[in-house]
């Protein structure tokens, strides 16, 4: 069965990026904050069965790499303490060699891509939404904000909808 499922699959290795942001009043705050919040979403998403790690610079550009450079991946060697000493830039390194921007879309070598922004939707997104567009078999960037509410008035809106 294991076999069946691997090879109808498209090839591709996901991974997914978490992205945390906060307001805090200093750095120690702030620091306490994500070694908190790293440490509690590393225990959830192993009762998943996924792994959390968090990226370094060098990872995180590797990582814009890859996507801005399709088929590049394995061409990554930056020295960052190199680059600065030449005076040059992580974005000349990073970026596409090209990219044509049109009104309906843009075209990042000889891939075309096209950015959406739902401005104006329902006060809440089935999970089922945001699945379906991570099932998409191609590289995708997708941004989600998130705005935390608090327990009490989640619970009201639960309840106001399992009566409706």
């Amino acid at each position: 069965m294991l076999m069946d499922k691997a090879s109808g699959g498209s090839g591709m290795i996901r991974d997914l990026y978490l992205t945390i942001t906060a307001a805090r009043r200093d750095y120690e705050d702030a620091k306490g904050y994500f070694s908190r919040v790293g440490a509690e979403l590393s225990a959830h998403l192993a009762r998943l069965g996924s792994r959390c790690t968090e990226p370094d610079a060098l990872d995180r550009l590797r990582i814009l790499h890859g996507f801005y450079r399709h088929g590049e991946e394995g061409d990554f060697s930056l020295d960052l303490d190199d680059s600065v000493q030449k005076g040059h830039s992580f974005k000349d390194y990073i970026c596409p060699d090209s990219m044509e921007l049109s009104p309906d879309f843009f075209l990042i070598g000889d891939r075309y891509g096209r950015a959406l922004y739902l401005k104006d939707y329902a006060s809440y997104i089935k999970d089922d939404f945001l699945a379906e567009l991570c099932g998409i078999e191609r590289p995708l960037l997708l941004s989600v904000d998130i705005i935390p509410v608090p327990t009490d008035e989640a619970v009201r809106e639960g309840e106001s909808r399992r009566s409706a």
